[in-house]
């Protein structure tokens, strides 16, 4: 696999940062940032919509919102790992224990909430979908975007994030692999400013950070060449310009 694409706009939720000069100012090094912090009120979406969206949901609702507003929009792409999560577990949890599910938890519980209460909020009546493809998702979305910008679309709005993993489902992910909310909005459009390729991978890898997020640290030190590790491959991301 090879795409190509230019990015016009970027918007960033992640723990306490939310623009790329914050990322920059600790050196784009996450690990001394308490990642239990208290994420900051949203900027674009009403609070009374809030309340019923996951934190993971709430910041990439944020982060689409806030691109939305400054430009025209052709398509929309959310992408999660583990989708809405958190949810899933109340809904759960509430049925085991034969108590009434919630009915906030049971609508907001599936993988597309959050690009139906983006499109919803934003009234944009544009082509829209929901990627999950574990931890492949943010390239998978950019593929997708790929393909609609060569059948047509003049620009495309990625959005991946991904909710505060529970508790009872962290004992079946590796020690290293992040937990935390956070949220990347890319608005994507046809042109060879960043190249991604597939490569075999050589050796197993455990993940230690969001595809998405590493992709946010190499963009803000304008690295030209890094590698995403995928599940089965792994992904050349190359800055042409």
């Amino acid at each position: 696999m090879k795409i190509s694409f230019n990015i016009d706009a970027i918007a960033l939720r992640m723990l306490s940062l939310s623009t790329i000069n914050e990322l920059l100012e600790i050196d784009c090094n996450l690990d001394d940032i308490d990642k239990s912090i208290k994420n900051p009120k949203p900027k674009f979406i009403p609070m009374m919509t809030a309340r019923r969206l996951s934190d993971g949901c709430k910041l990439a609702v944020d982060a689409a919102m806030e691109l939305t507003l400054e430009n025209s929009i052709d398509a929309v792409i959310f992408s999660s790992a583990s989708g809405e999560l958190e949810h899933n577990y109340k809904v759960l949890k509430s049925t085991v224990q034969k108590t009434d599910v919630s009915p906030t938890d049971f609508s907001m519980s599936v993988h597309n909430a959050a690009v139906g209460n983006y499109t919803i909020l934003s009234k944009r009546k544009i082509p829209s979908s929901s990627v999950s493809a574990g931890i492949d998702s943010f390239v998978m979305a950019l593929t997708d975007a790929y393909a609609m910008i060569k059948t047509g679309a003049k620009n495309v709005l990625i959005c991946d994030y991904d909710v505060t993993i529970p508790e009872f489902f962290k004992v079946y992910l590796d020690v290293a692999y992040p937990t935390y909310p956070h949220a990347l909005a890319l608005l994507i459009s046809s042109g060879d400013q960043f190249t991604v390729k597939t490569e075999d991978k050589t050796q197993s890898t455990k993940i230690s950070e969001f595809a998405s997020v590493k992709f946010m640290q190499e963009y803000a030190k304008r690295t030209k060449e890094f590698l995403i590790p995928g599940r089965k491959l792994n992904y050349r991301f190359i800055k042409n310009s």
